[in-house]
């Protein structure tokens, strides 16, 4: 009898067997790919840091695994420059390196989402090489007018990029001071090109010593990117320190110039002409080409309606002001939610009831077509402010110029937006491609002054051009996980705002990538080998990369072929 029982046992839970597997057929998997084991064991994620310059493997650096809830322990590389993490955790990473005398890199890299990759128990990851680059350094000395040295003044390192087509930024680095001797020595500094400047500020009226003014000068500018206090630093020209590399760059003297001090004061009003009582006034200098803007400006509140500035040197500013305005027109209540009001000035001698008085934005419309039909709700659309006739801006500026603001097409294809006066661009959505924007009979793609209400037509085609290339050097080999510029071949359009003919792409695993959208007309293509978001469009940088760069063509509407042959 225990014999038939277990036999009937056997066969009923056969039976159990068979019926799981026909109703869950992933479930012999299961013990394959997920289990208990392998969920318990941790994955196993390595790599190997070296010297770009050299090859040389970097020893005793740390690396991390950033983008987790919780931050996982650095590990250090050994003699080798290997690494590996055993990581229990699931979840998308990125590998960052950091050593003295390196610049710290994100896998090479300023990250972006490509840079992340998904770790999973009991996976084995490879991220292949790092190569951090040898940090640079910057030194020299800073004088007075009488050719004395200056202790204790600030000299400040403004690194020069280009984020985006025809978008040149100063994006501040760090700030040190002088020594007892007027030296300075800005160290840690990533390769590329600089401005360097020096600053000094007026003297306070406490009676703080001059060690513990510098200090808390510096700790409330890193707080606030503002001088504290009325009175504006005394900043000397600029000069530029071009194609910094590993290593020291010595001998960059600055020289400050003793000023003259007036006081600038004022009051705003609002568009209906009523004084303002609450709100911020800004005094931003304004510096020729080769100077620098954005960190150096002083900010004071309104008081009673009234703003004043002491210690001003001599010099051209801009002053602005900005204001909560609660009981706006009802046409702006909606889309502002605060007024402005700037006037630039020439300050020579003291500058007494200027006043600021606020203007309303203007409104952009207009329609939008698709191969000449209206357009819908779907259209994507983005306005981009650009600055111009300033040379440079502090990237604590730069968010609007990189971001945009979403433009909402209605079904009957038409927008409108709140724009301020300036030069505009707008741009469509990679499913779309642009052919043209034109305001009143002229052709504006490439961007427009606002200075008034407008109204512009947009006309945009349903077939765009695909651009489909391929990396692969002469070995055949295929190589992934690379960044390529695809740029015009005609050098004017690297310095067009926002340019729709220079834009970079990052490969596939397979070394594909895949360019839509681009206007019709010759381009180039290149590898860009130590790849930085931050300076990939600068023009001088295309210029090198057309030396080895592929040639081709496009057509609206048609699909191009390229490939990339790299030399090993």
């Amino acid at each position: 009898m225990a014999h038939i029982i277990n036999s009937w046992r056997s066969s009923y839970l056969a039976y159990l067997a068979c019926l799981a597997y026909l109703t869950y057929p992933t479930y012999p998997t299961y013990p394959t790919y997920f289990s208990p084991q392998e969920l318990n064991q941790p994955a196993r994620i390595s790599g190997r840091v070296v010297a770009a310059e050299t090859g040389v493997p970097v020893r005793g650096a740390f690396v991390e695994l950033t983008g987790g809830a919780v931050p996982a322990p650095s590990v250090v590389t050994d003699a080798d420059g290997r690494f590996e993490f055993l990581e229990r955790r699931i979840g998308r990473y990125a590998v960052q390196a950091v050593k003295a005398g390196y610049v710290p890199y994100l896998f090479g890299r300023l990250t972006d989402q490509s840079d992340m990759f998904d770790v999973l128990a009991g996976q084995r990851i490879d991220r292949g090489t790092i190569r951090l680059s040898q940090a640079a350094v910057i030194s020299g000395r800073v004088y007075d007018d009488a050719g004395e040295t200056i202790s204790s003044v600030t000299v400040t390192a403004w690194r020069i990029e280009f984020p985006l087509p025809g978008i040149q930024l100063l994006q501040w680095i760090k700030d040190v001071p002088t020594d007892d001797l007027g030296d300075y020595r800005l160290h840690g500094l990533m390769p590329g090109r600089y401005r360097i400047a020096a600053s000094q500020h007026p003297q306070s009226a406490d009676e703080r010593s001059p060690v513990q003014e510098l200090e808390a000068r510096l700790a409330a500018e890193r707080a606030r990117a503002v001088w504290p206090g009325p009175g504006l630093p005394t900043v000397s020209s600029a000069i530029t320190a071009d194609g910094v590399a590993g290593g020291d760059t010595s001998g960059m003297n600055l020289t400050v110039m003793r000023p003259r001090y007036a006081r600038v004061s004022g009051t705003v009003v609002d568009t209906e002409g009523r004084p303002v009582t609450a709100g911020m006034v800004t005094l931003q200098p304004v510096h020729a080409e080769g100077g620098v803007m954005g960190r150096r400006y002083s900010q004071v509140a309104l008081q009673a309606g009234r703003f004043s500035f002491t210690k001003v040197p001599a010099g051209d500013y801009r002053v602005s002001a900005n204001y909560a305005r609660g009981d706006a027109r009802p046409e702006y209540r909606a889309v502002i939610a605060n007024e402005s009001a700037t006037v630039s000035i020439n300050v020579r001698e003291d500058v007494s009831d200027l006043v600021l008085r606020a203007t309303l934005p203007f409104l952009l419309s207009g329609r939008v077509f698709i191969d000449g039909a209206p357009a819908d709700s779907a259209t994507r659309l983005r306005l981009f402010g650009v600055p111009r006739g300033v040379p440079a801006l502090d990237a604590l500026f730069s968010g609007p110029v990189l971001q945009g603001q979403p433009v909402t097409v209605t079904k009957a294809g038409t927008f409108s937006v709140i724009s301020g006066a300036g030069f505009v661009v707008l741009r469509a959505g990679d499913s779309m491609g642009l052919r043209s924007v034109m305001a009143d009979g002229v052709d504006v793609t490439d961007g427009f002054e606002v200075m008034r209400a407008m109204t512009v037509d947009v006309h945009l085609a349903s077939q765009v051009s695909v651009l489909e290339g391929i990396v692969k050097p002469s070995d055949g080999v295929i190589r992934g996980d690379c960044d390529v510029v695809v740029f015009a071949a005609e050098p004017t359009h690297w310095r067009t705002p926002m340019s729709r003919r220079v834009v970079t792409v990052r490969c596939d695993d397979k070394g594909k990538f895949r360019v839509t959208g681009l206007p019709t007309g010759q381009y180039l293509a290149a590898l860009a080998a130590d790849f930085d978001r931050r300076v990939w469009a600068d023009p001088d940088r295309l210029e090198r990369l057309r030396l080895f760069a592929t040639p081709f063509s496009v057509t609206e509407g048609a699909i191009t072929e390229v490939r990339i042959e790299v030399k090993r």
